[in-house]
């Protein structure tokens, strides 16, 4: 964070604005730059680094109100706008000497960010005292974003009767939903956690043009990341003042996770895959 300014006003009891600026910076990884043809098994994809990559500058500017009603307790509404300098994106590109596909990230000369979050957590024992050691949670962002098309991209999507409007930066996604119910008994030394989460699409690489002006020329269309709710829960109960055990499962749901293209108004599958539901047991001794 090179510099920020962060100012708080308590409009009344238990009622804070605040409001923050702030300019930060993003660095390339030694992957990302480095000029290395690399291959993530995982993910069965090609990934080669860009030397001239360049570090990204955004100034952030953020405004929040939030109420405590009680301890434990919040609600909370927040606005936020980014101004963003040569943002690092990944792209989707095609060698046709090696006649591959590869992902490459590049800067992209400008973008912006904005949107708002809404949070709130919430004890349950005014519902019912039967619900005393319960608590609710929930996070909701809406965020919208834009990155101007290269003029190749443009002329290459116009030619073809695609929308030559401004895409969405790359990684960011449409909205993120957060909910949790817990349960937390002091007395039995005994939680329990129950936690939902999904991502709205985004753009998982940006789609480019290659032998531009050649009889080859391709373009590699835009390739998205589309929903996949996560489900976890967590146990946890204490034996002792010091030694407790841990019941954690994630990825109850087993979403498939589909990666798409649309090309001509045509949506195509890139990949599509389950990564498994997980269950572990720990045991932990504090000092």
């Amino acid at each position: 964070f090179p510099s920020h300014d962060i100012s708080t006003f308590n409009l009344m009891e238990n009622v804070n604005l605040r409001f923050a600026w702030s300019q930060t910076l993003a660095r390339p990884s030694f992957k990302e730059m480095g000029p290395v043809l690399t291959k993530d098994f995982t993910e069965d994809e090609y990934f080669v680094g860009n030397p001239a990559l360049q570090l990204s500058k955004a100034n952030n500017y953020d405004f929040r109100a939030e109420w405590f009603p009680r301890a434990g307790e919040v609600l909370a509404v927040s606005l936020f706008y980014k101004e963003l300098q040569k943002p690092m994106e990944q792209q989707a590109k095609y060698s046709s000497q090696l006649l591959l596909d590869y992902l490459q990230y590049d800067n992209a000369p400008n973008g912006i960010v904005y949107g708002i979050e809404i949070e709130a957590r919430k004890r349950l024992d005014q519902v019912a005292s039967w619900l005393k050691n319960f608590s609710l949670y929930f996070n909701y962002s809406q965020i919208q974003s834009s990155v101007p098309l290269p003029a190749e991209t443009a002329r290459i999507l116009a030619a073809d009767g695609q929308s030559t409007a401004n895409r969405p930066l790359q990684g960011q996604p449409e909205y993120i939903i957060n909910a949790g119910l817990n349960y937390d008994n002091e007395e039995y030394k005994f939680y329990a956690g129950l936690f939902f989460n999904v991502t709205g699409p985004l753009l998982y690489a940006v789609g480019t043009p290659s032998d531009i002006g050649l009889a080859t020329e391709r373009y590699e269309p835009d390739i998205y990341e589309q929903p996949a709710p996560s489900l976890d829960f967590n146990l946890t109960q204490g034996l002792t003042d010091n030694w407790k055990l841990t019941l954690r499962g994630k990825n109850l749901l087993n979403p498939f996770f589909n990666r798409t293209q649309t090309y001509n108004g045509t949506e195509y599958i890139y990949s599509s895959y389950t990564k498994g539901w997980d269950l572990s047991l720990n045991a932990a001794y504090s000092f």
